[in-house]
């Protein structure tokens, strides 16, 4: 690494320094060369073997690195990858191997980056990925799907955009209201699951309230706030774009969140949700950000 690479990464980790330690991306001289994107299958059915390291039960978001070696041991189970400047997924199904070959470009200060912003959430990733999700209890009150909202902490970046709002609770038909500080509705839509898309429309100012309802009831069961304001911090070193779109936008939502999840998780959503889509298991993703509330949720005052 010559001298310039090694001052970017040192200023690189003192700014990343309160999410983890410092991480390297792949063994020494060793570039990432792709990253995982879906797993389907059983926990003790794919891993991926690299030198050095016990087997590694993948997640999504995983990296991987040169000379990898990803095996699905059954049929039935499968791993999709995403690679160094491929134009498209690699799906590895079992039974089968696939060496990872060697990346188009040396190691960088970017794969430093990108590694240490997935090391600080790969824990949780893995929690949430479908090798075991933990289903909440059927009679939970609805909450809300990420931090924030409850609070009135989250924002997004001002605009014309559409917006995705997510929730837990029962299948029902919700009724979802969005309404300015002095009370003027400005979106009211129904949503046959607890999440919904509202059409593009200008967001600035705030705050705006967010109530709802379920079913024909004139309680809300869930209320939140958000405002619309500057864009997050922007990242000191972009991720590459080789990556691929999706991959590249989920790593940049969870670095937000990172920053502060209460403030930055609903833009975070909002990032994920405009990227093309290329085969990344975004319910993890989106599970994951969930899991940064340590909040009750409900969003509904006592």
């Amino acid at each position: 690494m010559n001298t310039h690479a090694r001052f970017t990464f040192s200023l690189l980790a003192l700014t990343l320094a309160g999410f983890a330690g410092v991480a390297e991306a792949c063994p020494r001289d060793r570039a990432i060369a792709g990253v995982v994107q879906r797993v389907s299958g059983q926990r003790t059915e794919i891993h991926i073997e690299r030198a050095g390291v016990e087997q590694i039960r993948p997640a999504p978001m995983e990296t991987l690195c040169e000379g990898d070696v990803v095996v699905a041991d059954v049929a039935g189970a499968s791993i999709t990858l995403r690679l160094d400047g491929a134009g498209s997924s690699t799906i590895v199904q079992g039974p089968g191997r696939y060496a990872v070959p060697a990346s188009q470009r040396r190691a960088s200060v970017v794969d430093n980056a990108m590694q240490v912003v997935i090391d600080t959430w790969m824990p949780d990733i893995k929690r949430s990925s479908n090798f075991g999700v933990v289903r909440g209890r059927s009679d939970e009150q609805p909450r809300w799907a990420l931090p924030g909202l409850a609070e009135g902490a989250a924002t997004i970046r001002r605009g014309n955009r559409p917006l995705l709002l997510r929730w837990s609770g029962e299948p029902a038909l919700y009724r979802v209201e969005v309404s300015r500080a002095d009370g003027t509705v400005v979106e009211k839509r129904e949503a046959p699951r607890s999440e919904i898309r509202l059409a593009a429309r200008n967001w600035s100012g705030g705050p705006y309230t967010v109530r709802i309802f379920e079913g024909a009831g004139k309680t809300p069961v869930l209320q939140g706030r958000f405002r619309a304001g500057d864009a997050p911090p922007a990242n000191p070193t972009p991720f590459p774009a080789s990556m691929g779109e999706e991959i590249r936008a989920a790593s940049e939502a969870m670095r937000i969140v990172t920053l502060d999840a209460d403030r930055w998780s609903l833009e975070a959503l909002q990032i994920i949700d405009g990227a093309p889509a290329q085969g990344l298991d975004r319910e993890a993703i989106f599970r994951t950000i969930s899991a940064r509330d340590d909040a009750d949720g409900d969003g509904v005052p006592d």
